[in-house]
């Protein structure tokens, strides 16, 4: 499989995180949240900055020093969900689409003999009625007569034409299982206690539009989006459980006779950001030749830190 589908990438002129910073200090005051999307907003505000920890790296070339702070990766944040699509799209380069796309032939042979099976349960079941002209199908030498030469016949299956790619498919559901609800891309503009965003407008041709709200509406509109804690937004069953996932992709590879993929090397978060945006961040943004590293690490706080300092800060409002 090739690389995700790569666009152009424009830094947004404002995103969510600003408009956490900017007023959800006073939203908090004016609403009783629960711990969970407290947690949600001060992790989004906080979203690489100096609060979450990160890394001092230095130019192997000319010394150039400069600090890269962690991402939240809540799954709420819209930065942190486009490398988390990234990382779930690299982890599917399995061939798992190009081995498993039904072709057209197999699949009528098995619509043909599943469909014929069916049939000739439900007659032993009594379940059919042959009224009328083919009252006699009714009698059993009549209906294996009448079913016989459906198994040499060539049914019809109507298949429509696939995506262009596995990486296509993967792409296109990657925007639905790891969308947020809004990206920063769409926030146009924010001022005088307003937020303008774009939208499509689905009864004037999806045309896009922009219209502004109060922050505050904007916040509570956000927050309507929080996921269940605990909610899964992927499940996977049939062959493809956990629990038996490698077992029953060995048997299918056997039965139609595809080699199995080897396993690669999983991506870094600097390999799928350059995939992302075509921005090397490895590289020294001085003299553009040396290589950051690492020289310095201070770690991510832990969720009891998080916790602790949401509650800290709640009792201070409240004070």
């Amino acid at each position: 499989m090739s690389a995700p589908i790569s666009r152009a990438f424009t830094k947004p002129q404002f995103e969510v995180a600003d408009i956490f910073r900017l007023f959800g200090e006073e939203y908090r005051k004016n609403h009783c949240l629960p711990l969970s999307t407290s947690r949600i907003m001060w992790e989004i505000e906080h979203c690489r900055t100096s609060e979450l920890g990160g890394h001092l790296r230095q130019c192997d070339e000319c010394d150039h020093r400069h600090n890269e702070y962690n991402s939240c990766c809540n799954r709420h944040c819209p930065k942190c969900q486009a490398l988390a699509k990234a990382r779930w799209l690299e982890a599917r380069k399995t061939g798992l689409a190009k081995d498993f796309l039904f072709r057209v032939e197999p699949l009528s042979q098995t619509f043909r003999g599943k469909f014929l099976d069916f049939l000739k349960k439900a007659y032993k079941k009594g379940k059919l009625m042959f009224p009328g002209e083919i009252q006699h199908l009714a009698k059993k030498n009549e209906f294996n007569k009448f079913c016989s030469p459906l198994h040499d016949k060539n049914w019809v299956v109507y298949s429509k034409k696939p995506f262009k790619g596995a990486e296509h498919v993967f792409d296109y559901l990657g925007r639905y299982v790891h969308r947020v609800a809004i990206s920063n891309n769409r926030i146009v503009d924010v001022k005088d206690g307003k937020v303008t965003f774009t939208w499509k407008d689905r009864n004037d041709n999806y045309k896009t539009k922009e219209k502004t709200i109060p922050a505050d509406v904007f916040i509570s509109r956000f927050l309507l989006h929080e996921l269940p804690s605990g909610f899964m937004r992927i499940r996977y069953y049939g062959f493809l459980c956990n629990r038996f996932r490698k077992q029953n992709l060995k048997i299918i590879r056997e039965i139609l006779g595809v080699e199995e993929t080897s396993e690669q090397m999983s991506k870094s978060a600097l390999e799928l950001m350059m995939q992302l945006t075509g921005i090397d961040l490895s590289l020294c943004p001085k003299c553009k030749k040396g290589r950051m590293k690492a020289i310095s690490t201070v770690k991510k706080p832990t969720v009891y830190t998080i916790m602790k300092k949401i509650l800290t800060l709640r009792i201070n409002d409240s004070s």
